[in-house]
């Protein structure tokens, strides 16, 4: 699913000329972060930490929601809802869908950047 360009756009209007390098610097930012985050929640999925695996479904569920990547940001709700309650191969498979959704938005946030 394409990115909800309405997220980044709430920017422009309250920010106007630096709205931008704001917004430039934000994507950057989520463009680093988001992938260690994945990372992360495989090694603590795997270790079965699962308060851990929630609070980083958590941060990375607001961060996408910040971008406006929304497919990620649902998939990363579920994890956070789902994180004590379900085994781990059924968070094993959302956090691969995770994983994939944040590669779709990790080229269509290159694009908007201009990358």
């Amino acid at each position: 699913m394409p990115l909800d360009h309405s997220a980044l756009e709430k920017y422009r209007e309250f920010m106007g000329e630096d709205a931008d390098a704001f917004i430039a610097d934000l994507v950057q930012t989520f463009l680093t972060s988001a992938p260690k985050a994945l990372e992360e929640m495989k090694t603590l999925l795997a270790s079965e930490k699962r308060a851990e695996f929630v609070r980083a479904a958590h941060t990375l569920k607001s961060n996408s929601a910040t971008v406006g990547a929304n497919e990620l940001r649902q998939l990363c709700e579920m994890m956070e809802r789902q994180g004590n309650t379900v085994d781990a191969a059924a968070l094993g498979t959302l956090l691969a869908q995770a994983v994939q959704e944040y590669q779709q938005a990790q080229n269509d946030l290159k694009a908007l950047l201009g990358k």
